[in-house]
This record gives C-alpha cells, structure tokens and sequence, in this order.
C-alpha cells in the first residue's frame, strides 16, 4: 500500500482525480439505488391454494390438504410442510431449504399438485401454486367513503381507482377490501318450487342453457365469409324472467314464477370502516423487486390527479413511505452527525496547541451553526452545517488535519453506493445501519496514517512530503492487518444461514465494501493532502532524543499538556502491569469468565422494541357471530380507541384476514409520528399498555379472542412474538390440550395476548340422510348435497349478465325466510327419479338436521394435526425466559408420547440466529487470526492479538443489562463489529514493538515506548469511532430501537474495554516473547550440546 501512497503524494493531480472519479461513480449510484423499508430477499417458500366451495375444514383436510400434501412431501429440499384446512380452502405452506432455488422449487411443486388433481372432488377450483414474496407487500393503503351505498362505492373504488393505480409503474396487485359488488341475484320461493316440482339444481341448470353465446363458425357465401354466432345471452334484466324452467303441455314455466330477479350486489364477505361509516379499502402491493418509496410516490400523484365525486373522500392509512423515509432520513442525519463528531475528536488531538482564542470561537460558532440548521431543517440543515465546519477548519492552517482525516468518511462512504449498486442492493434500514456504523471505522485507517505522519514531522522534523512517504510505509503493515482482518469479519456475516442471514447478507457486504474502500482512500487522498496541508518544521525546531523542543522550550506539540501527563500515567500502569503480571491475568481470566453469568441475565428478544407509530387490536369474536354483529363490537372498540391519546387515525376491517372469517377483525390504531407528539416521552408501548390495561378488561366475559399487537418488522402484517406448536394425532385431544395451556399460559407474569390458533365450538347444522328411504325415492346423495349448496350458500356463479363491456356475475340462492333454520330448508326440493319418470321430494322425508359444532381450522405441520400456542411479551421482559416458562408449562400437561411440541416463527428464528452468530463469531475470530498470522510472519504475535478479543465480550453484554436492552439480532450484529474493531489497538501496539526491537531496544523498553507512540491513535480512533457511534446511542423516533441496540453495544463494549486492552496486550506480548526466548534458549542449549550451532532467535529478548 506505501507504493500507491508514494505515487499519490508525488502526483497528487492523479490522486485528486481518482478520488473525484470515486466520489461521481459514487454520487451515479447513490441516485439509481432503490429504497425499500428491508433488503429484498427472496426464500424458497411455496403456498398452494385450493378452494372447495361450501366444505367444511374436515373435508377440505381429507379431500384436499391430505392430498396434495401427500404428492408434494416427495419434493426434495422441504424443510418444513405445514398447512390450514379452514372452510371452503386449504392452503398448504412448502418451506424449502434456503439454498433451494425459489423458482425451481415452485416448478417442482407445481408438477406435484399437477398429479393431485386427478384425486380431487370435481367441485374443487384449480389449485393455484405461488412463490411467497416477501417484497411483495401492500405499501400504502386508502380508504374510501362516501355517502352512497358499499355497492356503488365498491364499483367506483373498482371501476376507476383501482384501474388508474394498476397501471402505475411498480404496482404488483391492487386489493379492493370491503363493499359489494354488482351481483344479479336470483331468489328462490322453495313453496313455488315444491308446487311445480322444480329444484334449485332446475334453475340453476335452465339459467346456463338459456343465457348462452357460442361460435358457430364461418358461413361462407361466395367470396364472402360471415362469422356465425348464436344471439342466446339475456340483454334486459326483464329478460332473466321470461327463461323458460321446464315446457309443460300448452304452457311453460318462466323464471318470474318460481324466482325473484334483483339488480343488487354480492354478499358481504368483508367490511371496513372509518368513524362509524362503512368504506371500502384500496390496498397496493408493490412488485418484489420495485422501489417501494418511488411505487408510493407514484400512486400518491395519481391518486392526486383523480377528481372524486361529491362526497367521497379517501384517508391514507398503512403508508410504509412514512417508516421508511423517517427511519433512513435519521440514519441519513446519523450518518453526517456522527462524521462531524468523530472530526471533531481528531481536531481535538491533533496540533490544537497552536489554536488562537479566535480560531476556538470560529469553531464553536460552526458547531452552534450545525446544530442551529439541523434543528431547523434537519438533515439538510445538518449537511450544510457540516460543511460549512469543515470550511471553517480547512481555513485554520492548524486545523487542517482534521479536514484530511473527516475527507475520508465521505469519499468512502459514497464510493460504497456505487458497489451498492452494481451488487443490486438498496437503501434500507439494513444498508443504511452498516454504512452508518463504517463512519467511525472508515475514519479509523485515515486517523491512523495521518497521525503518523504528523508525528513524523514532529518527531523527525522531515518536511511534509517525505514524512508522508516514510510514515505510510512505516505503519503500512498495521493498516493492512487491521482493514483485511475487519473484513474478514463482516464476510462471514454475509453468508450466516437461516433467514436472518438472508437480510444481514447486504449488511456484512456493505461493511466490508465500506472498509476496503476506506484503505484505498486512507493511503492514496490522505498522504497525498497531508504532504500539501500539512505544516513542516525546520531542522533547528526537531526535539532532541529525549523529546524536548528546542524552539518552544517545553516538549514537542504532541506530547505536552493533558496529554503528556495521560502518556506518562499510562507508562507508569504499564510498567507496573509488566512487573506484576500475574494480577493483570487474574484479572483477564475473571473478566473473560463472568461473560457466562451476563449472557444469562441479558433479556434475549428476537427484534429491537421498534416505535413504528401503528399497532392493531385483533379480535375474534364467538363463532358463529355475522359479519354484522362482529363489525358492530369492533367499531365500539374503535371509540374505544380514539380516547388514547396520540391517535391520528383509527380504521376497521373485519373479514379481511387468511381465512376471511366473519368473525375475525382488526382495529387499526395509527399514531402520530414521535416528532409529533406533545410527549415524545410517549412510545407506542405505552399506548399498547394503555390499550391493554382500559379497553380489553372491557369485554372480558363476552367470548371474545383480543391481543394488541405491533406491526412485524420483516414482510408486514403481525406476528407474535413467541410461538409454540404442538402436534398430535387426535383433534378433540388438542382441543383439550390448547385450553389448558392457554390458561396456564395467561397467568404467567410478562405475557401478554395469549391465544391459540386452535377454534373449536363453530356452530354447524349437519344434514343426515336416510339412505335407505333416500334410495327408495330415488334420491341420489350427491344431488341431495348440490341442491343444498346452490340453493343455502349462494356463492357458486351460475352465468353471467353483460352490460356496457362489463360482465356481471348471476347467483341463485333461496330466500331468507326458506333457509334460516332447520324448519325452513325441510321444504326444499330436491330430484327424484321414480321408475324413470322425474319428480321431486322435500327435504323432511329422507334428511333430518342435527346441530353440532366443529373446528374452524385444522392445522398440520409436517403432516400431523397441529395448533399454535401465540403469545407476546411485555416491554422488558425476555423471549426466551418466557419461552422457558412456556415449555415448562407444556411439560405440566402431561402429553401423551405421540404428540410433542417445537417452537416456531421468531424463536425458532432466534434460536437459528444464535447458532449462525457464533458460527460467524468463530470463522471472523479463525479468520483474523489467520490473516494477522501471515501479515506478521509470527502465529504467536497473532494469537497474542487475538486473546485481547473475548475480553471486550463482557463489557458489551454488561452494557446491553445497564442500558435495558437486550441481546436480539441487531445488539449481536453490534458484538460482531466490536470483535473486528477492538483488535486494532493490540496490532498497533505489536506492529510497533516489533519495529523498535528491531532497532535494537530491549523487549520491555520497545514493548513501553510502542504502547506510549500508539497511544495517541488508539485513543483518537477509539474515540472517534464512539462519537461516529453516539448519534445512534441517543437517537430517537422510527427506528431508534435498532440503533440504539447497535450503537449501544458498541459504545459501551468499546469504552469499558478500553483500559483493560491496553494494557493487556503490552503484558501477554511480553510474557509470550520472554517464553518463546525462553524455549529457544532451551532449545539451543540442546543444540550446542549435540554440537549444532545456537539459533539466532535466542537473541530478540
């Protein structure tokens, strides 16, 4: 690296157009990266979904799920099978291996659910086989209202919004929640059909005949040739009256007898509202791979170019663009904050001395400045700030060191977005969090060489360029060590396994892109504006050999005041520590020790607790409970909701879920953004403490299922934050098995929401057929089963109505009064073939009703019957402590051998994430010690090194306990970046040792005087690392959990370990030369003895 350095200070022409070149490629790739909320992943998740119209979730598990799982189970790669048998659907979840390739793995289920088909009810839809995208998340969502009904309001949100939103470049899926839509619906008079021996099946089968446009081909006349088509279609709704059902002798019976048409509107299968009023919802999902910001954008202005009719209004809710703005413009803030800080440490060490009381006011002013636009303008106000401090400094000539050093951070930082780009990455908080941690790293290198650079030209007295040439190639080795040994550290968090390692993969690049770009710059811009900016001495100004400045009277620069007496303190602890080393290994041995108690009194929690300003209050109300009367108990819990305070918006759905139950529904509690609010001490947990302590005790003792939750952090939607599966055989034993544990679950002290996925007790009214008086009257089973459907559940499409190059969907159904008991649908006919000659039979004469109950849902998971125990922790409380509780709870019910439990969601995550960070702590720590190994030609030099390196794992965990916060994937993250940054004292210190031993000096003298020369540069880059890191520490709003559990871990492992490594490593340094001159000394007496000649090693102590 000296070779580059010297090319750059004697052509710095050169140098400055390569750092320009870096900075344009840079700026190029900055603006055409993508900005998302996370790193878009792809896994190799697959979801078929099946629908069997009118089943219940025992036949969707026999007929469908059990079917297709058994035909796609032979797939190779599938880690975990799991499945939902619900009502009318199944659906079946294929998790693959995550080195499978994603659209391999769907091809190869697709062919596999191809050969199920064959074995599937004729009923069944087409089984639809789809990646699970992650990215492919609603963004942004709108509600609208108006003063019409949810009819017309659904056809306008559908025929005009949705339509104009579609065609918005990025958009992959616009949902319409809520309202109806146009439906022709005919309504069956069951005494009609009964006195003219008609059934439903009659109606529904005369419809498809009579309402019918089939090609007849070409008629060709001559030369000519005509398109044949048969004009059969219904063109008036009058004209659906006048089908003829069934010719009688000189009369016919029409439609209009039996039945009743109605233009009206489909059954509601979903509801949303806001304040009380019904509304439909207009959610937009964006493409995986689309700039979910820009997408937003996009819509936002064509929304905005849309003239509503009077009366509608729209409400955006659910906007990611505002998490993801507010959540990278701070770390964007961090980002430059953290650079002016950790400048600002290098100004304070370096030739301050010669500081006028004006050039100090100047500064402080600048300072104020940055501060004063920050607040005013944020992060704008804050890069001007910035800016005009480093043009203040470059003015003061003894300030200009900090200049060259600040440069660094950002050429760096703005060369990785081109590698960003060309690696397709985006700006997302994942991205944004690892260049924000570069910041005190990417300065370290600079720091380094300048420094010695400085202290050439103070020490030596050598004018500017050639102390710039001698001291990049006197520190080149140590530089080199340290940036390729951090490297080696971030690497193998970009291939850690599991899906945490899938989104930490652009963040282990993203650091290592950063460092490297950092020693490029370190040795080709810094050397080259130190030996233009930097001031020379004369020969008559150099201090003699014992340090004292002729010129000045008093010591050189460097080594007076403050400092002077910190480096005469530290010389003295270090000379004590050598003489009495023992203590100093003691001391060591206990502080390595006492990481086990830490670990276990962190509080292990898989995310950050993370303000995202929105959180929900999920409710199920009892089975059975309409559409109707679920939406009225959820929008008199959305009053509820208004009176917390800090609420900006508060939106209902119900029926809107996986399943689309009628009893399933959130409330959607948006809040004011945390710079917006009159307390900011005010944090979304609280509100969710408020929420759980005033609203939910309202309803107790009413059968309803609550739990308020926060958004998930990775893919939208919600996620409980512990999540236990049992698996067994027997349903009616898991029934019995989810009730207590959910009980015992509820009692223990830190949970919160406990619930399981397990419902039983849906009320069902089930037909038993007589099947010999149904065979005596001709009654076929599966008729029977046809006629019920088509005539009770009204959702099958039996033809359509066009009007206007629209088509609209016809339903038949029996009214109200005919099938809302028992009573009701014994009056339904249905065919009966009596020796040849077609008739009907009511209902009551071959079938007898019984009312009963069932599960709403079957789950499996890999193939057995499961339920999901889901719970959520109280703030402050740890994961995997309650987990513990949970197991031990489990343990109580006293299972039966052939079911067992696993945990499942976030803490199988957690658990797999634990693995994979020491897998990645131990390959980083291999790794460093490999690379140091060979920089220094010495494996003992490089192990002394390396035990420095678990000593700093105490200090962190001791600072996540002071701080409350907990060990989760990003305060590991920080643990990592700490492994590779706290080993660059030791290979300062050992690098310049082994120099001056090779100048002559004793080990001790050399082992002193080096830890004394470096001490300066350790602590400038120690400290300026902390500053880089304090933006983050006390940050505050979205986003501020993640930083502050990075950033925290760090500060406090880095500052704590500080002292401790500083004279740890001098001392192992010693005692592992003196016992290797010791052993050669042994050896080469056993040599001469045998008459060899004595090694020359035996002289270095």
């Amino acid at each position: 690296m000296h070779v580059l350095a010297r090319i750059c200070v004697n052509r710095p022409v050169f140098a400055t157009v390569l750092s320009l070149t870096l900075v344009v490629v840079g700026v190029a790739g900055y603006l055409g990266l993508g900005v998302d909320r996370m790193p878009n992943v792809e896994f190799p998740f697959v979801v078929v979904q099946t629908i069997l119209p009118g089943s219940s979730p025992e036949e969707v598990e026999t007929e469908i799920t059990d079917k297709i799982e058994r035909q796609v189970n032979t797939v190779a790669g599938i880690e975990n099978l799991s499945s939902t048998s619900s009502e009318g659907m199944s659906l079946v979840l294929i998790q693959f291996d995550l080195n499978k390739d994603a659209d391999v793995a769907a091809e190869e289920v697709r062919a596999k659910v191809g050969i199920a088909k064959a074995d599937l009810p004729p009923d069944a839809r087409e089984p639809l086989v789809l990646k699970f995208d992650v990215g492919a998340v609603p963004v942004i969502s709108y509600v609208v209202s108006s003063p019409e009904g949810p009819r017309e309001t659904y056809e306008y949100v559908d025929k005009v919004l949705r339509r104009r939103v579609e065609s918005v470049n990025g958009v992959g899926q616009v949902d319409v929640i809520g309202g109806r839509q146009r439906q022709i619906n005919v309504t069956l008079d069951a005494h009609k059909l009964q006195a003219y021996g008609l059934t439903a099946a009659d109606v529904a089968g005369a419809l498809g005949r009579q309402n019918t446009q089939i090609p007849g081909g070409l008629v060709e006349q001559g030369d000519t040739e005509m398109t044949l088509r048969t004009m059969g279609r219904v063109t008036t709704m009058e004209g659906f009256g006048e089908l003829p059902l069934r010719s009688l002798p000189g009369a016919q019976i029409l439609l209009r007898e039996v039945a009743q048409v109605e233009d009206g509107q489909s059954r509601a299968t979903s509801v949303a509202s806001v304040d009380g009023k019904e509304a439909v919802i207009l959610s937009v999902v964006k493409q995986s791979d689309a700039n979910a910001v820009a997408v937003i954008d996009a819509v936002k202005e064509r929304m905005a170019t849309v003239e509503l009719p009077p009366g509608y209004a729209t409400l955006i809710y659910q906007d990611q663009s505002v998490y993801i703005n507010a959540s990278l413009n701070a770390v964007r803030e961090h980002l430059i904050l953290g650079s002016l800080l950790a400048a600002l440490v290098v100004f304070v060490f370096l030739n301050t001395a010669g500081m006028t009381l004006g050039a100090w006011i100047g500064v402080g002013v600048a300072v104020i400045g940055v501060i004063g636009l920050g607040m005013l303008f944020h992060m704008a106000g804050l890069a001007l700030g910035t800016l005009l401090v480093f043009v203040v400094l470059s003015l003061i000539p003894s300030a200009r060191p900090t200049v060259i050093a600040a440069l660094s951070i950002p050429t760096s930082i703005i060369a990785t977005f081109m590698l960003m780009k060309v690696l397709g990455f985006t700006q997302n908080a994942v991205t944004m969090l690892a260049l924000t941690l570069s910041v005190g790293i990417v300065i370290d290198d600079a720091i380094v060489v300048l420094e010695n650079i400085f202290r050439v030209i103070e020490e030596e007295g050598l004018p500017p360029k050639r102390a710039a040439i001698k001291a990049t190639k006197e520190i080149g080795l140590a530089v080199l060590s340290i940036t390729i040994s951090l490297i080696m550290v971030f690497l193998p968090v970009a291939f850690m396994s599991g899906i945490v390692g899938r989104f930490l993969n652009s963040f282990g690049i993203t650091m290592a892109c950063a460092v490297a770009v950092s020693l490029f710059v370190s040795f080709s811009l810094t050397p080259m504006l130190a030996s233009r900016w930097l001031p020379g001495r004369l020969a008559t100004d150099r201090p003699d050999a014992g340090g004292h400045d002729p010129h000045l009277g008093g010591e050189a620069s460097s080594k007076r005041g403050w400092f002077n007496a910190l480096e005469e303190g530290y010389r003295s602890l270090l000379l004590w520590s050598i003489n009495h080393w023992g203590w100093v290994v003691l001391v060591c041995i206990i502080v390595f020790l006492s990481s086990a108690p830490l670990a276990m009194m962190a509080r292990k929690n898989f995310f950050p607790e993370d303000d995202q300003s929105q959180f929900s209050i999920t409710v199920r109300t009892p089975e059975g409970t309409s559409l109707s009367g679920t939406r009225a108990i959820l929008e008199d819990i959305a009053d509820q909701a208004w009176e917390l305070p800090e609420v900006k918006n508060v939106v209902v759905t119900v029926g809107s879920g996986q399943q689309s139950a009628a009893n399933d529904g959130q409330v959607f509690v948006q809040l004011n953004e945390v710079e917006d609010r009159a307390d900011r001490h005010t944090t979304q947990f609280d509100l969710m403490a408020n929420a759980r302590e005033t609203i939910l005790p309202r309803y107790e003792g009413r059968g309803l299922t609550m739990a308020v939750t926060s958004a998930s952090v990775v893919g939208g939607g919600h996620m409980s934050g512990i999540t236990m599966a049992i698996t067994g055989p027997d349903i009616d034993r898991l029934t019995e098995y989810s009730a207590r544990l959910v009980s015992a679950v509820r009692q223990l002290p830190g949970v919160a929401d406990a619930d399981s996925s397990l419902i039983a007790g849906k009320p069902e009214l089930r037909a038993i057929i007589d099947r010999q008086r149904a065979a005596d009257l001709g009654v076929d089973v599966s008729a029977l089963a046809q006629t019920l459907r088509l005539a009770v559940a009204g959702d099958d499409k039996i033809t359509s109505f066009d009007e206007g190059g629209e088509q609209f969907e016809v339903h038949i159904r029996l009214a109200e009064e005919f099938r809302d008991s028992a009573v009701a649908l014994e009056t339904l006919t249905v065919p009966s073939s009596i020796e040849g000659q077609s008739a009907t039979v009511t209902l009551d004469q071959v079938v007898r009703f019984e009312q009963a109950t069932s599960p709403a849902s079957i789950e499996r998971y890999n193939r057995q019957r499961q339920f999901e125990l889901r719970a959520n922790t109280l703030p402050g409380t740890s994961q995997a402590e309650i987990t513990k509780l949970i197991e031990e709870e489990i343990e109580k019910l006293g299972m039966e051998p052939e079911y067992g439990f696993d945990a499942v969601g976030q803490q199988r995550e957690f658990q797999k994430m634990m693995g994979s960070f020491i897998m990645a702590g131990l390959l980083s720590f291999i790794f460093m010690y490999l690379v140091i190994a060979a920089q220094f030609e010495s494996f003992v030099d490089a192990l002394v090194i390396m035990i420095t390196l678990p000593l700093t794992f105490p200090f962190a965990l001791f600072s996540i306990i002071i701080t409350g916060d907990a060990l989760n994937i990003f305060s590991m993250l920080g643990m990592l970046v700490l492994l590779g940054v706290v080993k660059k004292n030791a290979i300062l210190q050992i690098d310049r040792a082994n120099q001056l031993r090779g100048q002559g000096l004793d080990l001790v003298t050399a082992t002193v005087q080096a830890a004394r020369d470096r001490l300066r540069p350790i602590i400038m880059t120690t400290l300026a690392f902390v500053a880089g890191m304090m933006p983050l520490v006390l940050s505050r709003g979205t986003g501020a959990a993640t930083n502050r559990s990075t950033g925290g871990v760090i500060v406090g492992g880095q500052l704590l370990s500080l002292l401790l490594t500083l004279v740890a490593a001098p001392v192992f340094f010693v005692l592992a030369e003196r016992l290797l001159g010791r052993y050669v000394r042994m050896r080469d007496s056993r040599r001469e003895r045998a008459g060899h000649a004595p090694s020359a090693e035996a002289s270095h102590d």
